[in-house]
């Protein structure tokens, strides 16, 4: 089965938990560089598949899908990557969790930003990490972070 037939069978599943293994199974397939209609269903499956951890208040593997998705991003557009992580950042920020785990997260995005010279999401994530320390008392860490952004 190809790509897309795998996502349209997993936008059908009834069965939640099936559906999101199904999601898996395509995230962690890895896709040639030519193909665009696998490289579209990928992301289409890594967007699906932090939307239903978000509502599952997955927080620990949104994290990891982060994490996980970052060698597909090289494959794609910076515009398509930036999009991608910024919304996977933004679901795993709005769960609220209080996992401790925001700030690190946020800063492992920054260093990945800025390691694959995406400047745009670097900015764009070192402002929500501002954010981020205002919400938790560092206003000396918001303050210097802002003073460089």
């Amino acid at each position: 089965m190809s790509a897309p037939e795998v996502l349209k069978a997993a936008s059908e599943e009834p069965d939640p938990v099936k559906r999101m293994n199904i999601y898996q199974n395509i995230v962690r397939t890895e896709v040639s560089d030519p193909d665009e209609v696998a490289i579209k269903a990928k992301e289409q499956a890594i967007l699906e598949l932090g939307n239903m951890m978000a509502k599952s208040s997955d927080a620990k593997g949104l994290a990891d899908l982060i994490v996980l998705t970052r060698p597909f991003l090289k494959q794609i557009s910076k515009a398509k990557a930036g999009r991608l992580v910024r919304t996977l950042v933004d679901l795993f920020l709005n769960l609220e969790a209080g996992t401790g785990r925001e700030i690190d997260l946020c800063r492992e995005c920054i260093q990945w930003a800025n390691e694959e010279r995406r400047v745009f999401l670097r900015q764009a994530l070192e402002t929500r990490l501002i954010g981020l320390y205002y919400e938790n008392g560092h206003y000396e860490d918001a303050l210097k972070l802002g003073m460089f952004t």
